[in-house]
């Protein structure tokens, strides 16, 4: 229905947008205006009155609505997260995350004695943004009627720029004040805000756009040049295609990927955040452009912390890098965006029967402009800080970085490449699609606009900005009315509000005149509407479609199955296997998957017998994802033995199998070195196997060592068979466990894994027994001059006799041999007279004996030595 509603007055609901206003014929007021207040007043005096202002509350709840959701989402996802260490969700986060919602930038400032720190991180998440503009729109719509809004354009440009910066003035104020603090970069207290600049900023942007093309939609159409408004609808046909395609794909995709990666299924709840930025990642990725680090010098320490692109030597990321053979499902998904783009804008254009190459070019221009805004603008992450010396720290340069990661260069000029070959398809592609399958032009192109473009109606029609209204006064009431010659309906207006309200529809007003049909539409019959394809032809069609369908079936089945295949052979499985193999005790078959690269003789320990032996072996507690860098990948694991977790770095190396299968091998080993040293043991008996030990070249310690490898556990140890008899070793096992710096060039050392020995009874018993025969031997004469025997009872003695035999031996814990001394010893004798005392008195000795025990190299019984006696007082 036409109505006077955008070139003069508002009007009431029911008008039809972008019709003429009434205007004087000749240019002259009509008297009923005369006393009417500017427009501009009249847009500025609805607004401040109940229904203008509910509408700005409804377009601030929706802001704040908007923000606060994306808020609640970001906060549960984080919470459940090891950040909350760094950024705890307390009551001040949820306005915190507001204000980022809307701004996209968080402010983070802090101080030490030393110097003054500011942080600027800038990431938009458009998921709020855009539902903050979808429903601003919806509303201005819907409200245009009640609220006076509806005015010419100078007004209600003006009008939607100071409510959209009230919206924004007041999400400020909502979300500005609030900040938390932090523990980061070193600092105790950092101080984290949202960034009020930004949220105003862009608030402001996208309130503004959704009020001006919601309310001004047909005024301002009516006062651009026909191709930009021909552009326009291309550029909106263009986006929804490829949003629509584009956004189920990351929907499902994100999906997917969260559940079968291990991703803690809370950042779900983030896709709704970033859908507009991930739709925009898969456009750039999915036309082969790829995504860069710029960084500044000082930033490269910073960047170091950041995950690897995946590119080749630090290179940029493509697709392909990131989601290998997986990719190949973003670029049929982006075939299929770019067809259904295709097909949406074509049918935007008038149909004239032949290919119209010079309307080609412009969508890929402004599509490049357009592209450079958003890809460089609002899609990239930005890091930036800078550090301020105190004065009183001696002053000095303060240093300034910046990081960002964005698409590159290369991803600008593809994706006008990709909308060039989208707008060469439209002049081609919907003529052969309706032949072929009607039902696919109307549902990728929109029924309405296919069944324009088939009449041959579509495209921009020339509308005439000079429709006359016929004015006069009505006799009963005297106020100004307009009648719209081509429909016949009559407007009034309406005092109180200043708006034309439609008071005899054009269904019951007399049929307009002849000249009254609308300039400038298109005789259907003009065009013929396309003949459909034969049906022979749209059988062959058909069937090379089909095939067409089956191959790509087959290679999109091909992909899934092969990458299922490949994530069943990762880096990560390829240590799972490996630690499964050591946990079970199967240590050949570690051996031969991850050789260690050792000496034969210093790998006794790398056997099946061994680890089977140890006491505990490890167990696998969780292995993390890999990070893959081109052929190499890090793999965490998270490990324990015997009850004590650490966790250990493996790198992997991939080789590419046959048929496209990935074949990963772990790169180093998780075995330990051990030096197993012992002073008074010939060799050890580790988890059954005999190890012996060699002497030292210097002697000086008399230590024996000996260097052997082997897989992490608890390993019992003993003395060897040889002298098992006589000695036993102190310490029942040893715990080999690395410290969990990761797999290294040479295999971690676990230090000296010294081994005391205890002598046995029997030993005990021998010792004593060599004891007593040494002290008989000093009870008889004329052995007693022995020098080992107490002197007291060495001379020339008559008779003695044995008053107090030993009765045990203690061996030395602290010597380095295995030297004992008895318990005490008493000898009693006559000496012989002389001629100097014809009754020499009786002697009487207390002494005890020392020893040592010598053990031979191989089998045999130990040789004992009583070395001396001492004197007990």
């Amino acid at each position: 229905m036409a109505a006077p509603n955008t070139m003069g007055v508002p009007v009431a609901a029911g008008s039809a947008p972008g019709a003429p206003a009434p205007q004087a014929q000749d240019g002259f007021v009509q008297p009923g205006q005369a006393a009417q207040a500017s427009p501009l007043a009249q847009t500025f005096t609805a607004w401040f009155r109940g229904p203008g202002l509910t509408s700005t509350a409804l377009s601030l709840a929706i802001v704040l609505g908007s923000a606060a959701i994306s808020a609640i989402l970001t906060m549960v996802a984080i919470s459940t997260t090891d950040s909350t260490k760094t950024f705890p969700t307390t009551f001040s986060t949820l306005p915190l995350l507001m204000g980022w919602s809307l701004g996209g930038q968080f402010v983070m400032s802090g101080s030490n004695s030393y110097e003054t720190i500011t942080l600027t991180f800038t990431l938009l998440p458009m998921g709020a943004l855009t539902a903050a503009g979808i429903g601003v729109f919806w509303l201005a719509r819907r409200r245009a009627a009640v609220d006076g809004s509806a005015a010419p354009l100078v007004p209600t440009l003006a009008r939607a720029g100071a409510e959209a910066l009230a919206v924004a003035l007041v999400a400020c104020l909502v979300t500005a004040p609030f900040s938390m603090t932090a523990t980061m970069m070193g600092l105790k207290v950092m101080t984290v805000s949202s960034s009020a600049l930004m949220t105003i900023l862009l608030v402001t942007v996208v309130v503004f756009v959704a009020l001006v093309v919601a309310r001004s939609g047909g005024a301002l159409i009516e006062r651009l040049p026909r191709p930009v408004v021909q552009l326009g609808r291309e550029l909106g046909a263009l986006s929804a295609a490829l949003g629509v395609v584009l956004g189920v794909f990351v929907v499902l995709a994100y999906i997917v990927a969260a559940l079968t990666q291990g991703w803690n299924l809370a950042s779900i709840l983030l896709l709704p955040v970033f859908l507009p930025n991930l739709v925009l990642l898969a456009l750039g990725m999915g036309s082969l452009g790829g995504i860069t680090l710029d960084k500044s010098e000082a930033a490269a320490a910073l960047a170091y912390f950041l995950p690897s692109l995946g590119g080749e030597d630090g290179g940029d990321a493509y697709a392909w890098t990131w989601f290998g053979s997986w990719s190949i499902l973003l670029f049929a998904a982006m075939i299929v965006a770019i067809a259904a783009a295709a097909l949406r804008v074509g049918v935007r254009r008038a149909r004239t029967g032949r290919t119209e190459w010079q309307r080609v070019w412009q969508l890929p221009l402004v599509s490049l402009v357009l592209g450079a805004i958003v890809f460089y603008g609002l899609l990239p992450l930005r890091f930036s800080g800078a550090d301020t010396p105190m004065r009183s720290s001696g002053g000095g340069a303060g240093h300034y970085m910046s990081l960002s990661l964005q698409p590159n260069a290369l991803t600008f000029f593809l994706l006008g490449v990709v909308v060039a070959i989208i707008s060469v398809l439209a002049e081609l592609l919907p003529l052969w699609v309706y032949s072929s399958f009607p039902a696919v032009l109307q549902l990728a192109g929109g029924k309405k606009a296919s069944a324009a473009w088939r009449a041959g109606t579509s495209g921009v029609s020339s509308t005439s900005s000079a429709q006359q209204w016929a004015y006069s006064t009505d006799p009963a009431t005297g106020a100004s009315i307009a009648t719209d010659p081509a429909t016949g309906a009559v407007f009034s207006m309406d005092p109180a509000t200043g708006q034309w309200v439609e008071t005899t529809p054009a269904s019951q007003a007399p049929a307009p005149g002849p000249g009254g049909a609308a300039a400038g539409a298109t005789a259907a019959g003009d065009l013929p509407e396309p003949a459909p394809m034969s049906a022979a032809s749209r059988k062959k069609v058909i069937l090379g479609l089909s095939a067409f369908g089956v191959v790509v079936a087959l290679v999109v089945a091909g992909v899934v199955g092969l990458n299922v295949v490949n994530g069943m052979r990762g880096p990560d499985k390829a240590v799972e296997s490996y630690l499964m193999l050591l946990s079970e005790g199967k240590a050949s078959e570690a051996t031969k998957m991850v050789d260690p690269g050792v000496p034969n003789d210093q790998r006794k320990l790398l056997t099946d017998d061994a680890l089977k032996a140890a006491k505990a072996r490890i167990k696998v507690t969780k292995i993390d994802k890999p990070t893959i860098s081109g052929d190499t990948a890090t793999v965490k694991a998270h490990l324990s033995l015997d009850g004590k977790a650490f966790e250990y770095d493996f790198t992997a190396s991939k080789s590419s199998g046959s048929f496209g299968l990935d074949s990963w091998k772990v790169d180093k080993p998780l075995v330990v070195s051990a030096d197993f040293s012992s002073s008074s043991l010939p060799g050890l008996k580790v988890a059954g196997v005999a190890i012996d030990l060699a002497k030292e070249k210097d002697g000086w310690s008399g230590s024996r060592t000996s260097t052997q490898f082997a897989y992490p556990g608890v390993y019992p140890v003993s003395a060897p068979d040889s002298v098992s008899k006589y000695l036993s070793a102190k310490e029942t096992s040893f715990t080999l466990i690395p410290s969990g710096k990761g797999a290294a060039s040479e295999a971690e050392s676990v230090g000296t894994q010294k081994v005391d020995a205890t002598p046995t009874d029997e030993l005990k018993t021998k010792a004593l027994e060599k004891v007593k025969e040494q002290t008989k031997t000093c009870a008889t004469v004329p052995t007693n001059s022995d020098k080992t025997c107490p002197y007291q009872t060495s001379s020339d003695m008559t008779s003695l006799s044995v008053e107090k035999d030993a009765t045990k031996v203690e061996f030395s814990e602290d010597s380095n041999d295995l030297s004992f001394t008895s318990d005490e010893i008493s000898i009693s004798g006559s000496p012989k007279p002389s001629a100097f005392d014809k009754n020499p008195s009786p002697r009487k000795a207390k002494f005890t004996f020392s020893g040592k025990v010598e053990l031979p190299e191989g089998d045999g019984e130990p040789t004992i030595t009583i070395e001396s006696s001492s004197s007990v007082f």
